[in-house]
């Protein structure tokens, strides 16, 4: 686990505001999470960067999840969703050490997908104490894949 000394303002739920097109390298897209259930693991602020490909488009690169564990309990994992607006889930990124409660994560984490009004959401997360909680917002739970972030 590396924590950066870049932190976000703590936010319970925030609208991913409509990401503008991938335009260059320099850019970066704000994007938030919105959780339709109180999750262990309360999601700050999500940003999706850019960069220039072999063919001279643009596309996704990253995604920067700032995130605290709300809980009592220490995590050992925690697995976030990104879906489209319909529910479609377009990518998963799995994030392994320990995160201690109240303390903000700031993670990035190789962008697959990147859409328009995406959403960003906690999917599951794995307890010190080995309990785990599945977000049941979620039509279902994804199953983890390592994307640990740095």
């Amino acid at each position: 686990m590396r924590n950066t000394s870049r932190t976000a303002a703590l936010a319970a739920a925030l609208l991913l505001a409509g990401a503008p097109a991938l335009a260059s390298a320099d850019d970066v897209t704000d994007a938030a999470a919105v959780d339709t259930v109180t999750a262990p693991i309360q999601v700050n602020n999500v940003q999706f960067t850019a960069e220039n490909t072999a063919d001279g488009s643009y596309g996704p690169a990253a995604a920067e999840i700032a995130y605290t564990n709300a809980s009592s309990q220490p995590a050992t994992e925690v697995v976030f969703a990104v879906t489209t607006p319909d529910g479609n889930m377009v990518d998963m990124y799995d994030d392994v050490g320990t995160f201690s409660p109240g303390v903000t994560i700031d993670h990035t984490f190789p962008a697959l997908e990147a859409a328009d009004a995406s959403q960003v959401s906690v999917a599951q997360v794995t307890f010190a104490d080995g309990s785990v909680w599945l977000n049941p917002g979620l039509a279902s739970a994804p199953a983890a894949t390592d994307d640990s972030g740095s």
